[in-house]
């Protein structure tokens, strides 16, 4: 299989030079590799902070890398946006307006950052109804839930107490 007939969208539109083709394909690798080289310096430095082992993307469960991958191409893109360039639209993987998706990614930072220091070790977030989205705890199931419909909030067991794994283990020190 060529290179080429990985990226169909380009080959379908038939208007346009092949040399300006390859410049797009190439320019949209070079994109996905920056995101890459991105999440991976975003992975080390949560893990550095955390005080945990350096893990490699490729090497990191699935929704793991998903969630460094969409964070980062989300960091890009807001600061492309505030910067006042406009990602390319072949480049913009986000459906939700670049102001909402930077309140939630916010959001989910502020759930995650406050579950933490309750010293909860949360997974990835999960889609809700009504656009809420849930995020639970490896350790002891209790959840972070935000709200981001017009009234923005966040919630949930995790927020309001600490980790009942960690608690029952300083209970048997």
């Amino acid at each position: 299989m060529s290179i080429q007939a990985v990226d169909s969208p380009v080959n379908l539109m038939s208007n346009i030079d092949p040399d300006e083709r390859a410049v797009n394909l190439v320019a949209r690798l070079q994109h996905d590799v920056r995101i890459r080289r991105a999440a991976q310096v975003l992975a080390d430095a949560l893990a550095v902070r955390a005080g945990a082992e350096l893990v490699g993307l490729s090497q990191m469960s699935p929704e793991d890398r998903d969630w460094y991958l969409s964070t980062t191409r989300s960091i890009i893109e807001i600061d492309a946006t505030l910067a006042g360039a406009q990602p390319p639209a072949a480049q913009t993987r986000v459906a939700l307006p670049i102001v909402a998706s930077s309140h939630a990614l916010i959001l989910r930072q502020r759930g995650r950052d406050a579950a933490q220091d309750r010293g909860h070790d949360m997974g990835a977030y999960q889609p809700l109804q009504d656009g809420r989205q849930m995020s639970t705890c490896r350790k002891c199931a209790r959840a972070v839930v935000l709200n981001l419909s017009v009234d923005p909030s966040i919630s949930g067991s995790a927020i309001d107490g600490g980790c009942l794994s960690a608690a029952s283990k300083d209970g048997d020190a």
